[in-house]
């Protein structure tokens, strides 16, 4: 997402956007004078974001309580939301969200992905969902007609089954597109114990705005521990009789002002 005013500023007003629990964001668009990214929705998400120039962050919708979630930054293109689950969830009691971004290879940069296998070998027993922009060309997710298959795809399909992750994105369907070019190389992978409450993983062409990337939304049933809502005063409904006749009994009797003293005792009273 390379652009502010033509990607993440509309993103972020489209009220659908309001919906996600979590936004794993590849290639943020950065601050030139802070470590950070555009964040307008402050009320509504927390940003977690590596301290330093980073290519991944996250964005946690508020809904969920703090005390459910923690985040490890294993580097600026690799970070892991830790999300433990309510007491009654169906997918056990953790699961480890893997943000990642794998440059490509024609840059010359290093891959994430030994990170990444660095990072899933810390927490063997959990849980994971591991999402992100991979660049990487290879059948299983590109789809049989698309010729073209990166050698460095080996490395993805080892740990694939290292860690026994499973496909959650459809494949052959494009989540990158330019004029001369539709390709699939932004990919989510699940472990079994969340596949089986994967609800559905689909690309939302419809929240894509200026970006080459398309959006992916992946919806599991995992239940997480909500922030219990506030209890909010209905002022509408007052029965404005009432509340006149209940203030007027509990008033304090009116003595004549004769003193400071007097004054801030009724004063005190009425508060």
């Amino acid at each position: 997402m390379r652009s502010r005013a033509k990607v993440m500023a509309p993103l972020f007003r489209d009220r659908r956007t309001r919906e996600f629990d979590i936004i794993a964001l590849q290639e943020p668009w950065k601050n030139p004078f802070r470590d950070t990214t555009y964040h307008p929705l402050k009320r509504e998400f927390e940003l977690l974001h590596f301290n330093g120039p980073a290519r991944t962050c996250i964005f946690v919708n508020k809904r969920i309580a703090p005390s459910s979630w923690t985040v490890t930054y294993h580097t600026s293109d690799l970070c892991i939301l830790h999300l433990k689950l309510a007491n009654n969830s169906n997918a056990g009691g953790a699961v480890y969200i893997y943000n990642v971004y794998s440059p490509p290879r024609t840059t010359g940069a290093s891959s994430s992905l030994y990170t990444l296998a660095a990072a899933l070998r810390d927490y063997p027993t959990d849980q994971y969902i591991v999402l992100g922009d991979f660049n990487l060309h290879y059948p299983l997710w590109t789809g049989p007609e698309y010729s073209h298959q990166d050698r460095e795809a080996d490395e993805l399909i080892n740990l694939l089954e290292r860690f026994s992750l499973h496909l959650a994105s459809l494949p052959a369907i494009p989540t990158f597109a330019r004029k001369d070019a539709q390709i699939t190389i932004d990919l989510a992978f699940i472990t079994a114990g969340i596949l089986e409450h994967l609800v559905r993983c689909q690309v939302r062409e419809d929240l894509q705005q200026d970006s080459d990337h398309i959006p992916i939304s992946t919806v599991v049933d995992l239940s997480p521990s909500r922030r219990p809502p506030e209890a909010r005063p209905n002022w509408r409904s007052t029965d404005t009789a009432k509340l006149r006749r209940t203030f007027e009994e509990s008033l304090p009797p009116i003595k004549a002002l004769r003193s400071i003293e007097v004054l801030e005792n009724l004063t005190g009273a009425l508060i």
